[in-house]
């Protein structure tokens, strides 16, 4: 059996680098205690990295939302003041100045989207299920990627952390279709596979650009954020060129299926 677990410290390497370390204690047979010393540098470095990444999202979403969603609303109701002056004058311009301030309007509607998507509502007071349905209509209505999703809602999770980080999951994994891989169409799909939960995201853009970033952060932070939870995460291509990224809970601790 496990002793009192002994408080973590800093290592310093012979290279002068610096590791975290925690050194865990173990009582062995005839009276022998075994110390061991585990690496855990990785593992913060990842929960920090996904830290950042969440922190930036909802910071460019709050920006977008302040600065430029501002200013979009102060363009379209200078041009619709602008176009009741020249209407009033009798002015053809006038058409012109309402087209500006009915595109200003739709530029602002776009951005409001996508700061929502950047910094959504927290995920397990709005539900898991609605606001993969939130991402995907954001998706649709934003970037004009068709995409939809397909959902079997007969899972509880007993951790909403659990919930956090598979809609993390997604949203990543949408990103980097909409960003990388050039798709025009996008399936999130949530189902229930041997008793396991599967999360899916396919898309029908190009694999090849796909592969290309997949040893960014945002890759990292994907397969870091499936490991907390349990979860093996693959992600490759499929038969029609699309990326096809794939999550699958283990730890029967963390959900339960409903009956229906």
């Amino acid at each position: 059996d496990m002793n009192e677990p002994i408080p973590g410290f800093v290592l310093r390497c012979l290279d002068g680098s610096h590791r975290d370390v925690e050194l865990l204690k173990y009582s062995a047979a005839d009276h022998c205690t075994l110390y061991a010393v585990c690496d855990v540098t990785r593992p913060q470095l990842n929960e920090e990295i996904a830290q950042v990444s969440t922190r930036e999202r909802r910071r460019i979403g709050q920006d977008l939302h302040d600065s430029i969603g501002q200013l979009l609303t102060g363009i379209s109701l200078l041009s619709r003041s602008l176009a009741n002056n020249l209407r009033r004058d009798g002015n053809p311009g006038e058409e012109d100045a309402a087209q500006i301030s009915e595109l200003a309007d739709d530029a602002s509607n776009q951005i409001r989207q996508i700061s929502r998507g950047l910094m959504p509502a927290d995920i397990v007071e709005r539900g898991f299920f609605a606001s993969l349905r939130d991402l995907a209509r954001i998706t649709t209505d934003s970037c004009g990627i068709q995409c939809e999703v397909r959902l079997d809602e007969t899972v509880d999770f007993n951790d909403g952390a659990v919930e956090t980080h598979l809609f993390r999951i997604a949203q990543e994994a949408v990103n980097n279709a909409v960003r990388h891989a050039d798709a025009s169409q996008i399936e999130i799909v949530f189902s229930v596979e041997n008793g396991r939960p599967q999360l899916q995201i396919c898309d029908d853009g190009t694999w090849k650009k796909a592969a290309d970033h997949m040893s960014g952060i945002g890759m990292k932070t994907m397969h870091y954020r499936a490991s907390v939870i349990g979860g093996n995460l693959t992600v490759g291509a499929v038969e029609e060129g699309g990326t096809h990224v794939v999550c699958r809970l283990e730890a029967e601790e963390l959900f339960e299926t409903k009956v229906v």
